[in-house]
C-alpha cells in the first residue's frame, strides 16, 4: 500500500486545506523527507512521504528510534530538513518568510508532552498566551476565553486560578490541550497525549480529541506509543520504522494486509534489538 494514499474518514472541513494536482483537499504534504542530526552518518528520516487530509486523525506510531518524533518536529515546523519539502495548509515550509510563519501559527495549536506550561504563571495566564501573541483583545475579552476553552476540556473557571503544580496529570493534560486551542486552529499537533495517564483518565482524553476533530471541525496530528489510545481514535495511523513509513492505512486494513513487523508494532510486540537493549 501506498504509504501516502488516504483513507476516507468522514465528513471534511476543507476551509484550511490546499488542494494538490490530483484535486485532493490536503492539510499537510511531505514529499521525500531526509533529516540528518549533527555528528550522525545515518538519516533519521529516510525519504518519507505522508498526506494528512481534512478533518482526520491521524495517529503516528512506531517503536524507539523510528523517526516519530522527529517527524514530528518536522511538519510543526521545529526543525528543517536535509532535504524534500513539507507544506503545510498551502505554504512550503522551506520557503516561507518570517511574516507569513507568524500567520501560520495562528492556525496550527499544539499540545506539548508534559504539558509545557510555565510553571511561575497561573493556569489562566498560559492560556492568554497565545491571545497575547497573536491577537488585540482586552483582558476581559481573553478571560471570558479562557473560561470557554477551559469548559470546552470539563476544567472548572476555577483553575485557571491555580499553578500547573497544583494540577493531576489528567488536568494539566487537559489545561494544555485549552491552550493549545485557544485561536480555534484548523491544525492541532499532540505529542503523547495519553503519556503517563491511568486507563480511565487516558480514555477520557481520547473522547476530548475526537470532541474537537467532530465539534470543531479540527485535522490532528497525534505521535503515540499508547496502542488502545491510537486504535480508539486514529482515522488512520501511520507505522514508521529506521526512518522509513512501513505502511498507512485504517487499523483494519493495518491488521489485514500489514507485514510482520507492522503486527508485531501493533501488539507491542519489541524487535530484538529494542529488547538485547535492556539486557
Amino acid at each position: 500500500m501506498d504509504p501516502t494514499e488516504h483513507m476516507a474518514a468522514g465528513p471534511r472541513d476543507t476551509e484550511n486545506a490546499i488542494v494538490t494536482e490530483d484535486a485532493e483537499p490536503v492539510v499537510i504534504d511531505v514529499r521525500d523527507l531526509v533529516t540528518h542530526y549533527p555528528g550522525n552518518a545515518e538519516p533519521t528520516l529516510k525519504g518519507v512521504n505522508m498526506r494528512i487530509y481534512p478533518n482526520e486523525i491521524v495517529c503516528i506510531m512506531g517503536g524507539s528510534g523510528s523517526g516519530k518524533s522527529t517527524l514530528l518536529r518536522q511538519i510543526m515546523a521545529l526543525d528543517r530538513p536535509t532535504s524534500g519539502q513539507v507544506r503545510i495548509l498551502g505554504h512550503d515550509l522551506s520557503a516561507i518568510g518570517h511574516r507569513d510563519m507568524h500567520e501560520l501559527r495562528k492556525k496550527i495549536g499544539v499540545a506539548f508532552q508534559g504539558g509545557a506550561m510555565f510553571n511561575s504563571m497561573t493556569v489562566g495566564e498560559n492560556l492568554k498566551l497565545p491571545l497575547r501573541e497573536h491577537a488585540k483583545l482586552a483582558e476581559e475579552q481573553m478571560d471570558i476565553m479562557v473560561r470557554m476553552k477551559l469548559a470546552f476540556v470539563s476544567l472548572d473557571p476555577e483553575t485557571a486560578l491555580k499553578l500547573p503544580s497544583e494540577l493531576s496529570g489528567g488536568m494539566l493534560k487537559r489545561a494544555a490541550m485549552a491552550r493549545a486551542i485557544m485561536m480555534d486552529p484548523g491544525l492541532l499537533f499532540c505529542d503523547e497525549p495519553s503519556a503517563g495517564l491511568d486507563p480511565a483518565v487516558s480514555a477520557a482524553l481520547d473522547d476530548l480529541i475526537l470532541k474537537l476533530r467532530d465539534v470543531m471541525g479540527m485535522t490532528i496530528v497525534v505521535v503515540t506509543h499508547e496502542r488502545a489510545s491510537a486504535f480508539k481514535i486514529a482515522d488512520r495511523i501511520v507505522i514508521l520504522d529506521k526512518g522509513k513509513i512501513l505502511m498507512s492505512g485504517t487499523l483494519d486494513e493495518l491488521r489485514a494486509t500489514g507485514p510482520k513487523r507492522v503486527q508485531d508494532l501493533l501488539d507491542g510486540v519489541p524487535e530484538e534489538t529494542e529488547v538485547a537493549n535492556w539486557i
